[in-house]
């Protein structure tokens, strides 16, 4: 189990910070969270330079279905 991710809620906009491993290198992650009503959404990013620069890698949007 990977270690857990920090953070919180800030103005409406979550961002958490933790530790991952990524191609056999432990990396930098921030988990951010933007609430909509419509689609809120989550980002994940890497920096590889301890948080000074990210890589955003994976994005997901969501939306109600009715």
């Amino acid at each position: 189990m990977l270690p857990p991710m920090v953070g919180r809620f800030e103005n409406g906009v979550g961002v958490f910070y933790g530790d991952e491993e990524h191609e056999g290198r432990t990396v930098r992650a921030r988990f951010t969270w933007m609430p909509s009503a419509e689609s809120p959404r989550w980002e994940q990013a890497f920096s590889q330079d301890g948080g000074k620069g990210w890589e955003t890698n994976w994005v997901m949007k969501f939306s109600r279905t009715a």
